[in-house]
């Protein structure tokens, strides 16, 4: 299990809050959290990770290395043939806009937020029958998406 939190406003919440935030499904991912900030034309983004690492493969997320395209995961992808990471999988299709037809050919149980930046789009998935929920809320000035519930309320 792991978990994950983004928050777009056009106002930037506390970090406080969006730690406090975080503290609610940190459990869910206790080896490992990556944050990210970053501001784009006028808008905070906060984008947070907390990884369950049972592997022993560690991928570090969110992943955003191209500074155009982040993605967070969560979940596993059971019908991949290659031994290649299945978040690494997933960021490479969605860099290629393959990612919506990759899922539908796909079985697994996931929740992935990917945010194109140059697109300006905002993409949620989720396994067919919901095994690993998401979330979302908004307010006037505040997206946010989680893996849980519990922290919508930043």
């Amino acid at each position: 299990m792991c978990s994950f939190l983004l928050t777009i406003s056009a106002q930037d919440p506390s970090q406080e809050k969006v730690i406090k935030s975080n503290n609610y499904i940190k459990s869910r991912g206790p080896n490992h959290t990556n944050i990210v900030n970053f501001e784009y034309k006028g808008k905070k983004i906060n984008a947070i990770h907390n990884l369950l690492d049972i592997s022993g493969s560690c991928i570090v997320q969110p992943l955003f290395k191209d500074l155009r395209h982040l993605l967070l995961f969560n979940g596993e992808i059971y019908s991949t043939a290659n031994n290649y990471p299945d978040t690494l999988n997933l960021y490479e299709k969605f860099k290629k806009n393959l990612l919506i037809n990759f899922l539908k050919e796909s079985r697994g149980e996931f929740a992935i937020c990917s945010l194109d930046l140059k697109k300006n789009t905002l993409s949620l998935y989720s396994d067919l029958i919901g095994t690993k929920p998401l979330f979302y809320g908004f307010s006037e000035n505040i997206i946010c998406i989680s893996s849980y519930e519990f922290p919508l309320d930043i």
